[in-house]
């Protein structure tokens, strides 16, 4: 299975009226909080990492996350998802740590998704800060990536969705990284993960 997603910049009004949109003519999927902590950025950094290790909780369900294939604003990558049960997320974070990686970047998001014409939405907020989308559609091999490509392009079309370049995705992501994300070290952070996580507005584990 393969992720073929698009991201990009909305603003607070363009986020509105996309939500109006999907709402009226898609179907909403749910609101999710999560907290991750993204390992590969002091390990291959941002713009040359072709692993992405994350540790995750999503609305209390502790999840260990790899993707595999270039990281950018519009990309395709395998993702391998094993699923913990809900309090476990210290199991988590330490089963990483044990494998060598103690050090992330840790975020927290609210995301509301949607489902419209095989598309899946996903509204991104960065609480105090702003707003971005993704949109994904999943494949079941590399053949159908690039028809998956071209349905995300026209969607972006039609909903006059600007989509990033690589740099300008980085580059948001460098802004984030400097003002909005925490380091999380687990020699430091990792016998009050809770007092991290609510550090950083999680509420959930």
């Amino acid at each position: 299975m393969f992720e073929v997603e698009f991201r990009g910049p909305i603003s607070d009004r363009k986020y509105v009226e996309l939500k109006r949109f999907l709402l009226d003519k898609g179907r909403f999927l749910g609101r999710k909080s999560r907290f991750l902590i993204d390992y590969s950025t002091f390990c291959e950094g941002i713009r040359e990492r072709k692993t992405d290790v994350r540790a995750r909780v999503t609305d209390g369900v502790p999840e260990m996350v790899i993707k595999v294939g270039g990281w950018g604003a519009c990309d395709e990558r395998k993702e391998i998802l094993v699923r913990a049960e809900k309090g476990g997320f210290l199991n988590v974070v330490e089963a990483y740590a044990a494998l060598g990686y103690k050090r992330g970047m840790s975020a927290f998001r609210f995301m509301e998704n949607f489902e419209f014409d095989g598309v899946v939405f996903a509204l991104v907020e960065i609480p105090g800060y702003g707003f971005y989308f993704e949109l994904e559609v999943v494949v079941e091999n590399e053949v159908e990536i690039s028809a998956a490509k071209e349905k995300l392009g026209k969607m972006c079309g039609l909903l006059e969705l600007e989509v990033w370049g690589d740099e300008g995705f980085f580059d948001f992501i460098d802004q984030l990284n400097k003002n909005v994300n925490k380091v999380f070290d687990f020699d430091v952070h990792g016998k009050d993960l809770v007092g991290f996580m609510e550090s950083v507005g999680y509420k959930g584990e």
